[in-house]
C-alpha cells in the first residue's frame, strides 16, 4: 500500500465574464478558467503532487442559470480528464453542473485513466436552496493509492460528514469552498482560523486526514483593472492528530498553491488501534439521521 499522498492545493480566483450583472446573470468565463486551472496544475506538478485540488466552483463559478451549467458528458469535462491522463496525476476540480432539469453543486474527480467518480454536495446553504438540487451520497474514492472522500465547503462543517466517511473507509478528505468570511476578515488567515475551530476535533476523532482551501478573490499577481471578488482565498492541510501541516497565510486575499505529504503509513496504524470504532455500523440519512445497522 501507499505509504504516503502529496497534495497540493490551489486557492484559484475564478473569472465571470460580466461580475457586475445581477448575481441571475453571471455567467462564467470558462477558457479563463481553464486557462487558469492549467497555470496552477503546472506548478503543482513541479511539486511533484499526487494530487492536485481546486476550490469550490472554480471552473463555472457560481451560476445559477441552467445554459450556463455543465453536463458530465460535455467537452469542458472531458477536457479536464484529459489532463488528469496525459500528467498521469489526480486531480478534483468543483463546477455547477446540469443532470436532467436540475442544478448540483459538483466536484469531478479525475486520474490516470479517466474519470473517477463525482461527488454531490450535501447540504447547500440557504441561498444554493433556490437553485440546487442536494445530492445524497458520500462516495469514497480510490485515489493515489488511498481512499479519499469530497466535503464541499458547508459540508465540511458538519461531524457527521468527516465521521460517515471515516466509517466508509476514508483516510483524506479533500474539502473545497468558496467562501467570503467576512466577520472572520474575508482573507486568508480568517479562513485558517475560522477552519482550526473544529476540523482538529474532526480529525482528532474521525481518525482522517483533511485537505480543504477556498476560492480567491485577487489574482496572486495582481492585474490592472482586475475585477476583485468577494472570495477570501486560504487553504489547510491537516493530519489525523489535528496538526496543521501545511497553510496559505497573510492578511490578503490572492490566490496561492500550498503542498504537504500526508502520512498514510502513520494515520493507518493509529487507526488500526481504534478499530473499534470504525466496526460502528452507520449510514447518515438527510431525512432520517443516523440508521443504525444499514452500513
Amino acid at each position: 500500500m501507499t505509504a504516503s499522498i502529496r497534495i497540493a492545493l490551489a486557492a484559484m480566483k475564478h473569472e465571470y465574464m460580466n461580475p457586475d450583472a445581477p448575481a441571475a446573470e453571471h455567467r462564467g468565463d470558462i477558457e479563463a478558467n481553464l486557462a487558469r486551472h492549467r497555470f496552477w496544475l503546472e506548478r503543482a506538478l513541479e511539486r511533484e503532487a499526487h494530487f492536485v485540488g481546486f476550490p469550490e466552483f472554480s471552473v463555472t463559478g457560481w451560476i445559477e442559470r441552467p445554459e450556463y451549467a455543465l453536463p458530465l458528458d460535455g467537452p469542458v469535462v472531458r477536457e479536464i480528464e484529459s489532463w488528469a491522463r496525459r500528467a498521469r496525476v489526480f486531480l478534483a476540480t468543483g463546477f455547477v453542473e446540469r443532470r436532467g432539469g436540475r442544478l448540483h453543486n459538483t466536484c469531478l474527480i479525475a486520474g490516470p485513466r479517466g474519470r473517477v467518480g463525482v461527488m454531490r454536495k450535501v447540504n447547500p446553504i440557504a441561498r444554493e436552496l433556490r437553485r440546487f438540487t442536494p445530492g445524497r451520497e458520500f462516495p469514497v474514492f480510490r485515489v493515489a493509492g488511498c481512499r479519499m472522500g469530497v466535503a464541499t465547503c458547508a459540508d465540511a462543517s458538519y461531524f457527521e460528514t468527516f465521521r460517515l466517511l471515516a466509517l466508509r473507509g476514508a483516510e483524506v478528505i479533500f474539502a473545497p469552498h468558496a467562501n467570503s468570511l467576512g466577520a472572520y476578515g474575508n482573507c486568508r488567515d480568517g479562513w485558517f482560523r475560522w477552519r482550526m475551530e473544529n476540523w482538529p476535533y474532526f480529525t482528532r476523532t474521525c481518525c482522517v486526514a483533511v485537505a480543504g482551501m477556498s476560492c480567491a478573490g485577487r489574482r496572486a499577481r495582481p492585474r490592472a483593472g482586475e475585477a476583485v471578488l468577494k472570495y477570501c482565498s486560504g487553504g489547510l492541510v491537516m493530519d489525523w492528530t489535528g496538526r496543521p501541516l501545511a497553510r496559505l497565510r497573510g492578511r490578503d486575499k490572492r490566490e496561492g498553491l500550498l503542498a504537504a505529504e500526508i502520512d498514510l503509513a502513520g494515520l493507518r496504524a493509529a487507526r488500526k488501534k481504534r478499530e473499534r470504532t470504525f466496526n460502528a455500523g452507520a449510514v447518515y440519512n438527510r431525512r432520517g439521521g443516523w440508521l443504525w445497522g444499514a452500513y
